[in-house]
């Protein structure tokens, strides 16, 4: 018998921050506090299953910042009465369930937060522990296949994948659902197929390639899925609403056993 690999829930994350005052940061040793956490579950072609959306009051200010309120627009009454980050994070995992997880983010900055602001606050939790929880950066995989010398904004990202933009920009709960979105492209192979459309209309040539990808991102590709192979020990590989959701707060396909494509990439 064929021992299948072991199958993780799959989880689409997206965190918002607020700033610090100065006077506390260097004390502190945070910049930053999650006011935001906005999720998806999705299945193995990244369609959304469930979302979770929970407002987030910070500890170490007593306002919204004018420059998060501009960017996120989330007011001071929006996380004036919401849960701290302890409680916060216990109402995530138990919306998570207690089967292991792989999450993904656009960067690897809610990781990091996540390991600063929970260090800092001695909090304990599951999205931490290396063998319950591994975690994957979709814009790291994203700027591979586009060949991108810079680090893609999810808004240029969105744009690239010519998505329909849902929500607002710098809402947790959308872009989330954008990153799934994005997800979905690269696993179809969309991605890729747009890059060499593009990349035709300056060179004039044809893109030499195998299933779909140009060889020198596939193998590149492949370097990056190693390291992010469930097979690794260390767990950090970043790096419409429905009746199932959880609402708290504001209103080219390659033959690779891994994880986003299948033809089968997986991320």
């Amino acid at each position: 018998l064929i021992k299948r690999p072991f199958e993780r829930t799959k989880v689409i994350l997206d965190l918002e921050f607020n700033n610090v005052p100065k006077s506390n940061a260097k004390r502190l040793k945070l910049k930053n506090e999650i006011i935001e956490i906005g999720a998806v579950k999705v299945d193995n072609e990244y369609n959304v299953l469930d979302r979770f959306r929970l407002m987030v009051k910070p500890e170490y200010n007593d306002v919204v910042d004018k420059k998060i309120f501009k960017l996120t627009s989330i007011q001071n009454k929006d996380v004036r009465e919401a849960c701290v980050l302890c409680s916060a994070l216990e109402q995530f995992e138990y919306w998570l369930g207690t089967e292991p997880i792989k999450v993904y983010t656009w960067s690897g900055s809610d990781l990091l937060q996540i390991k600063k602001e929970c260090d800092r606050k001695e909090i304990s939790t599951l999205l931490l522990d290396e063998s319950h929880t591994k975690w994957v950066d979709i814009q790291r995989i994203f700027d591979i296949l586009t060949d991108s010398s810079q680090k893609t904004s999810l808004k240029n990202a969105i744009y690239f994948c010519g998505i329909d933009l849902k929500g607002q920009e710098h809402d947790a709960f959308y872009d989330a659902i954008h990153t799934a979105e994005i997800a979905k492209y690269i696993k179809s192979g969309e991605v890729s197929r747009i890059k060499r459309q593009n990349d035709s209309l300056i060179c004039r040539e044809p893109l030499k390639s195998w299933g779909g990808i140009p060889l020198e991102q596939r193998r590149k590709l492949e370097e990056l899925l190693k390291v992010m192979s469930d097979k690794q020990e260390s767990g950090f590989d970043c790096c419409e609403d429905s009746e199932n959701s959880y609402n708290v707060g504001r209103e080219s396909k390659i033959v690779i056993k891994d994880d986003i494509h299948d033809n089968n990439m997986t991320c």
